[in-house]
């Protein structure tokens, strides 16, 4: 599969390309058993490729389609979630779904496109990111003393997470919520000290993490 930083730069490219209007999306149709299918002309119908949907239904969700590791197509979810990747070449594919305020889902690793047909994927059932665990944690100088006003920001290691960020109080305490289920490096900054940082693994919805002391030192100490 892609490694997430090459799913990163990938993502941004169909953003450009939906915004510039560079990509069409296809209407759609549903066969005799019921099943969604695209509507076909006489030119695309022999079309080798991949259709299937997200849930929930949600357009601008980009769907790679990847082969012996590298991108094959990609295309965006219509208004009704559905998408259609045209163009493969037979063989084993896996499908990535990436959309802002989801997490990337990977989890159709193993579909078979056969020539001249167009195979239907199962579902991809994308999981919405919610800040919905907290973290809580005291910064304090050298000499012990709390530290007020220090920043901490969040950063996580998904291309959709929004900026987070805390500042202590008279008390040198923090806390934040954070996305749960995603790993996040905590950054500490306050003018004059040298900037420290600190790993936190990742937290189950609705859970409370306590980070372990920080202490700021002054720069050039």
């Amino acid at each position: 599969m892609a490694n997430i930083g090459r799913i990163r730069r990938r993502w941004r490219g169909i953003t450009a390309l939906a915004a510039a209007g560079a990509l069409l999306l296809v209407g759609a149709g549903c066969s005799q058993d019921g099943a969604w299918r695209p509507e076909t002309t006489l030119d695309d119908r022999d079309v080798t490729g991949i259709v299937g949907s997200v849930e929930p239904a949600e357009p601008g969700i980009g769907v790679l389609a990847i082969r012996n590791g590298v991108d094959s197509a990609v295309a965006l979810t219509d208004e009704s979630g559905r998408f259609r990747l045209a163009g493969l070449l037979p063989g084993e594919y896996g499908l990535v779904a990436t959309g802002a305020g989801y997490f990337i889902d990977t989890s159709v690793r193993t579909l078979r496109v056969a020539e001249g047909q167009e195979t239907i994927a199962p579902p991809i059932t994308m999981r919405a990111l919610t800040a919905s665990a907290t973290l809580r944690g005291t910064v304090t100088n050298a000499a012990g003393a709390p530290f007020a006003g220090v920043r901490i920001a969040v950063i996580c290691r998904s291309a959709v997470c929004a900026p987070l960020s805390a500042l202590t109080n008279d008390g040198g305490e923090w806390q934040v919520d954070v996305w749960s289920e995603l790993s996040t490096t905590l950054v500490y900054t306050f003018d004059g000290f040298r900037t420290e940082s600190s790993s936190v693994p990742a937290l189950a919805p609705g859970r409370r993490g306590i980070v372990p002391r920080v202490v700021l030192i002054a720069a050039g100490r």
